[in-house]
């Protein structure tokens, strides 16, 4: 009987604590309010020549991303003094209101998409009020919901409504006369509520919670008048009560992260900034004891330029404590697709900023919502001056639950950074006993750590913590059933750390997430460009650090690295933001593309000689390049230094075969002989002295055999290229995910149109025209000198929920499979012994993956692909998906790549695969109408196991800064030859701040000596 009289008392309970919310208004009048419409957002000054009409509640005011400014005026009542008002604002959208001087005060949100109780209408006017007090206040509006279009995460495909749907209406302007003693004891009732959750009801602190509950609401009586009673009450018989001398410590840390971009554009995160930014300035001059933290430069910059005085107090809060930088990168980037060049420059325009600025230097890595983590990042992140690590991300495994919250985290060369998994999984912690309970049962390393980090707030759309999370989180401080809770930053808790590390277990290798695989294929242009753009902005640097430094474009070049990095944030680059995202984005790569030539351009002029029928290019890269070169139109054959290049020719089209040395200039120049034409027949085979390869009309190899190794490279009875169309309908999280046994619903294959083989002087070329669901597949597969089979290939592509992919099953048994990641690879295995192995079913690599025996290996290599899998001998790789949420038309028309087959002997490490992997990647640098006269790169490297990744200008210095890694994963030497003079060669760290230690140079040349996966970078002086 006494638990159904709990159960009633219980609902009494919720009744009761929903009583309280509908009374904190006693009374309300409306203010007078106009607006002007705009379908950009339009500074505070400029709205002064904007048209304003009148607008009441019930009035719609604008559409999807439109915006507006409205102003707001009326005065406070005289029967009001002494009373406490605020003022409620609901425009149906985000806003950020504005004192008359234009000084921002704090953000106003109607619900999101996916927190419909979220609504931050109210802000405080006057804790006492005079009566008679003007009001006039501004508001810059945006049409849109906390979470951009209400938009359908499984449309039809026959929707009108692809972008969304959305329609603000104005629902609240007024002045309102609140109850204060009334909302403190809301307050103090959710916090009592979320007490009871953290009992079972036969838990004896459950009925004495209840019982005094139940006293509460009998005091109350139904009257407000009552409240401050109630609240004594409940501070003696319920908050008095301590937490016990065993419970853990959480540090409290106010943050809002905030999405670059994702279901909204990057315009409206500028203003989500200024909206987070203004709420917790005023949180800080409300609250003494307030810690707010947040991550992102890119966001702080954006504040900056937008609005200077907002920053100013930014400025402010951060010298006086009370504001915590976070994070070392300039935006929160994902770790599997970006090059290991822009993870570096992630944290050297990041920490640069943050130094600058503000003068401090920041030790964590803050990355709470990334698709996981490579695991090359340790020794990165240490190398740019980094010592801690946070994310909550690996707790959405699908299948397998991550051992540690707390741990030292291992990267595959060695290097280690103290990580800090909070156990609330949740980057939008709300501040409630409950919650830090639970978190404190589910910390895994409770009994070797006291203490561990709660992250509160309203996050992925900003705003940050509400006052009401305050308020929550000054009430646990110390409270029976909940930890010790105390607001902080987590720098200090980070550093507290420390001193445990060596109570630490130990993580190797990736954090892997077991979710959201389909981002490594999702908008597969952003992918390509951001690869192609990857290597454009450093071979840039590569052509004008052979020029004066004095001639340097650092400038530019700092401008154009940040539009790439901030578009490589963790829900752009992966695929999963909305249309409008990525049509922006495309005009920015676009800009980024031009601004590059007008840059090479610009040098070429300076470092080459002009002259007629001559052609420079350069090798950017530390090994030697062979590959075939397309002639300009009118030439029909070429020579080097008087030596005709071999070649061919396809009917109008010259192609030459080149050889050019590492870092190397050379000029290709016109001449009058003829190239032999290519020869047309209809047979499936491709061949040369190393290798055969064997095809049916459907473009898929049925033998290939390997005459230099004497072996059958195919899994018996197998066909390789096989280009498959899977049904693609993941359950949730369409651009995110691709579900498990995908494997199972095969649509069906592609089969050949037409084909033609075309044979030449320089090699064979199998050219095919496929068909495969709605969409066309070209392809053109050839064969030169060496065993490498080239795929490239064209798709028309028209499909939905489908998913493209090419498989190669070989006569290869290896127990794990190497992938190529930033500055080195990672062996995964191949086999499905446990569960962490069936949850790999779709990995990352880079430019490559190679299954190896110790005898003989292959590898499947590409230039703009990321997603793939090695199960068993069978290589596959994810060419193309076609998801509906968030953007519509992902993936619809025209992609061009090339991916490649290539049997090697030996194991990887033995092999050419990483420089064949960099040839497909990096074919030279071509200026038309040069001659390469004296240019020379300022140094040189030749080597197969160590790269020459970077030359550029020193950030801070007249400079050079050189930049090397270890490719092969082992101890490996080699010799950076100096074309300039060298008066000092000084070590120092990925960001240039330290110097280690000065090198010697000998006779211009400098021996160097790397570990497995180092990284290592230098200051030529």
């Amino acid at each position: 009987m006494f638990t159904e009289k709990l159960n009633i008392f219980q609902n009494k309970v919720k009744f009761f604590y929903n009583c309280l919310k509908r009374d904190y208004v006693k009374e309300a009048i409306d203010l007078e309010a106009e607006y002007c419409l705009s379908d950009e957002p339009v500074t505070f000054e400029e709205k002064n020549a904007c048209r304003f009409k009148s607008v009441k509640p019930g009035d719609i005011w604008g559409r999807g991303w439109q915006c507006a400014w409205f102003h707001l005026t009326g005065e406070i009542p005289a029967k009001w003094d002494k009373k406490s008002v605020c003022i409620r604002i609901n425009i149906d959208g985000e806003g950020l209101l504005f004192s008359n001087d234009g000084i921002p005060l704090r953000s106003i949100t109607d619900h999101s998409v996916f927190q419909v109780n979220f609504v931050n209408e109210f802000f405080q006017l006057y804790n006492v009020a005079n009566g008679g007090e003007k009001i006039d206040l501004w508001i810059d509006a945006g049409a849109n919901s906390y979470f951009g279009m209400m938009l359908n995460q499984h449309p039809r495909l026959d929707t009108s409504e692809k972008d969304g749907i959305r329609e603000a209406m104005v629902k609240s302007l007024q002045l309102c006369l609140t109850d204060e003693p009334l909302r403190q004891l809301g307050l103090d009732w959710e916090i009592a509520m979320s007490l009871l959750n953290i009992y079972p009801q036969s838990h004896y602190r459950y009925r004495q919670i209840t019982t005094v509950l139940i006293e509460a609401i009998d005091l109350f009586k139904g009257d407000s008048a009552n409240a401050p009673a109630v609240r004594e009450l409940l501070k003696e018989k319920l908050f008095s009560a301590k937490t016990c001398d065993s419970a853990l410590t959480v540090t409290a840390v106010g943050h809002a992260h905030i999405d670059t971009a994702w279901l909204w554009p990057m315009r409206e995160t500028i203003r989500k900034s200024a909206r987070t930014f203004a709420n917790q300035i005023a949180n800080i001059e409300k609250f003494p004891g307030y810690v707010f933290g947040a991550s992102q430069p890119q966001h702080y910059q954006f504040v900056k330029d937008r609005y200077p005085a907002l920053y100013d107090k930014v400025k402010t809060a951060v010298a006086n404590g009370r504001w915590e930088l976070q994070g070392g990168m300039w935006v929160e980037a994902d770790c599997n697709l970006i090059s290991g060049e822009s993870m570096i420059r992630q944290f050297l325009h990041g920490k640069n900023f943050y130094m600058d600025e503000f003068g401090i230097e920041v030790k964590n890595l803050w990355l709470p919502d990334v698709f996981g983590y490579s695991g090359i990042m340790p020794q990165i992140i240490k190398g740019c001056g980094c010592d801690f690590f946070l994310t909550q991300k690996i707790s959405w495994n699908q299948f397998n639950k991550f051992p540690h919250n707390t741990f030292i985290w291992r990267g595959i060369d060695g290097s280690e950074v103290i990580t800090h998994f909070p156990p609330e999984n949740n980057y939008n912690a709300i501040a409630m006993p409950e919650a830090v309970a639970n978190a404190q049962n589910n910390f895994k390393e409770a009994d070797q750590l006291p203490e561990f980090l709660s992250l509160f707030g309203i996050g992925d759309g900003g705003g940050g913590p509400t006052e009401d999370h305050i308020e929550r989180t000054i009430r646990m401080k110390n409270l029976e059933g909940c930890p010790k809770v105390t607001m902080g930053k987590a720098e200090d808790f980070f550093e507290r750390l420390r001193k445990y590390a060596d109570k630490l277990e130990i993580w190797e290798g990736e954090l892997y997430l077991e979710k959201h695989q389909g981002t490594l294929t999702t908008q597969a242009w952003i992918k390509k460009s951001n690869r192609k753009l990857e290597y454009l902005l450093k071979n840039v640097e590569l052509l004008w650090s052979c020029l004066s430094l004095d001639e340097y474009p650092a400038i530019e070049l700092d401008k154009l690295w940040k539009t790439l990095l901030v578009h490589q944030f963790h829900d752009i680059i992966p695929g999963s933001s909305i249309t409008r995202v990525y049509r922006e984005a495309k005009q920015k790569h676009s800009e980024i593309f031009e601004a590059c030539q007008k840059l090479l351009d610009c040098a070429a002029e300076k470092l080459f000689v002009r002259k007629d029928d001559c052609i420079t290019l350069f090798n950017v890269l530390s090994t030697a390049y062979a590959g075939k070169f397309t002639l300009p139109a009118g030439w029909e054959s070429a020579s080097v230094d008087g030596r005709i290049m071999p070649g061919q020719k396809n009917g109008s089209q010259v192609e030459v075969f080149l050889d050019i040395a590492p870092g190397s200039f050379i000029a290709l120049e016109k001449t009058c002989g003829k190239m032999p034409q290519c020869i047309r027949n209809s047979e499936l085979i491709l061949e040369n002295d190393l290798i055969v390869y064997e095809f049916n009309k459907d473009a898929q190899i049925v033998r290939i055999f390997d005459r230099e190794a004497g072996r059958e490279v195919l899994d018996c009875g197998a066909k390789a290229n096989v280009l498959s169309l899977y049904f693609d309908d993941p359950a949730n999280y369409d651009a995110w995910d691709i579900d498990i046994g995908y494997e199972n619903q095969l649509l069906e294959t592609a089969h050949g149109v037409n084909f033609e083989k075309i044979s030449g002087e320089n090699g064979q070329t199998l050219v095919f025209e496929l068909a495969v669901g709605n969409s066309i597949v070209k392809q053109e597969i050839s064969i030169g000198k060496e065993k490498k089979l080239e795929f490239k290939t064209a798709v028309i592509w028209n499909e939905n929920h489908k998913m493209l992919r090419t498989s190669f099953p070989v006569n290869v048994h290896a127990s794990d499979a190497a992938f190529d990641l930033q500055y080195g690879f990672i062996k995964r295995p191949t086999v499905c012994n446990t569960s962490w192995d069936m949850a790999r079913y779709e990995v990352v690599g880079h430019r490559y993956a190679d299954i190896s025996d110790s005898q003989y290996g292959v590898a499947l290599l590409n230039d703009c692909k990321y997603g793939y899998k090695v199960r068993n001998n069978v290589l596959d790789l994810n060419l193309l998906r076609s998801p509906k949420y968030p953007d519509f038309s992902a993936d619809l028309g025209e992609h061009e790549f090339t991916y490649a087959f290539l049997p090697h002997t030996g194991t990887l490490q033995q092999s050419n695969v990483i420089s064949h992997a960099a040839m497909l990647n990096q074919q030279p640098l071509c200026f038309s109408g040069f001659s390469p006269g004296k240019a020379a790169l300022p140094c040189r490297m030749d080597s197969e196991d160590i790269s020459l990744e970077v030359i550029k200008k020193a950030e801070k210095e007249n400079c050079l800064v050189i930049r090397l890694a270890e490719n092969k994963g082992k101890y490996s030497s080699a010799v950076l030859d100096f074309n300039i003079p060298v008066n000092k060669l000084v070590e120092t760290n990925m960001i240039e701040w330290e110097e280690k230690y000065v090198c010697e140079v000998k006779n211009n040349n400098f021996n160097v000596e790397l570990k497995p996966f180092e990284i290592k970078t230098y200051k030529v002086y």
